[in-house]
């Protein structure tokens, strides 16, 4: 849009610099007009020659006017200039207050934020409770297996007390239930091991896959890491998604629409909700 408005501005300045040395051209043809008459009215009589000074007022008059139209002509082919120019430097100033506005965004997301891949958890034993996990956050929220018990439900396998403060249970299909002395309990079946800590924080390991899902209670965000894909998703409670690969590029979708590109080598793209495009070479510009 730019660089549309500069040179339709250069293309205006060009016209009416072209009309000024047209009418600058009338005025010398108009004077020299003049002089010719004055010349052919020398020898003439006097009333002939009242007649021709009127003509020549007359022919003055008419320079005088063309030459006022062509400097309002002038004077509004300014304005517009200037007008033009103001409008590209307020759009000029309304993209920098958006990337600045985006890069706080994404300063402040990620000060809350941890944004380096955890590694796989190892399998926890059964014995020791499981770390409790750090209060800083990272797609879906692995849901805490706390089934309803139908009426028609078999009884539950029994508790045995494993260690001081620990039990466990194991049921016919082979899932395994541990409970520790801290609240935090432990599910394990043939497709995944779900970690419900006393925090509120849950974590489920795909078994298959080695898919790893840890939603943060206290920040209210989930922290996917996804080895097949080799990619990070993080969900915000606002809403903002962000998907980090290995290679280093991001994609990040912002609540209100905004979405922000990322390649490895630290450029980057924003594209608004309005159609607006940004793009920076590196990761330093604004």
């Amino acid at each position: 849009k730019v660089a549309a408005a500069e040179k339709s501005s250069a293309e205006a300045a060009e016209r009416l610099e072209k009309a000024a040395e047209e009418k600058k051209a009338e005025l010398r043809r108009a004077q020299k007009k003049l002089e010719k008459e004055r010349a052919a009215l020398a020898g003439a009589s006097q009333t002939d020659k009242a007649a021709v000074d009127a003509e020549i007022d007359a022919l003055r008059a008419t320079v005088e006017r063309v030459k006022r139209a062509g400097e309002e002509k002038h004077a509004k082919s300014l304005e517009k200039q200037a007008a033009m120019r103001a409008k590209l430097e307020a759009q000029e100033a309304r993209i920098k207050e958006l990337e600045a506005a985006v890069a706080a965004a994404e300063q402040a997301q990620l000060q809350k934020t941890p944004w380096w891949p955890r590694p796989p958890p190892d399998d926890e034993d059964d014995d020791e409770p499981p770390e409790e996990p750090p209060e800083e956050p990272p797609e879906e929220r692995p849901a805490r297996d706390d089934r309803r018990v139908r009426d028609d439900a078999p009884e539950p396998p029994p508790w045995r007390v494993v260690r001081d403060g620990i039990k466990e249970r194991v049921f016919p299909d082979g899932k395994r239930e541990v409970v520790y002395k801290n609240g935090t309990t432990k599910i394990v079946d043939q497709d995944s091991v779900v970690v419900n800590f006393a925090n509120g924080d849950v974590k489920k390991t795909h078994s298959a896959t080695g898919r790893v899902v840890y939603f943060y209670a206290d920040a209210r965000t989930t922290h996917t890491t996804d080895p097949v894909n080799q990619v990070e998703i993080f969900e915000f409670p606002n809403g903002q998604v962000e998907r980090h690969k290995k290679d280093g590029s991001k994609d990040i979708r912002f609540p209100d629409g905004t979405r922000k590109f990322v390649d490895p080598d630290g450029r980057s793209q924003t594209r608004f909700p309005d159609g607006v495009v940004v793009s920076s070479s590196s990761a330093s510009d604004p």
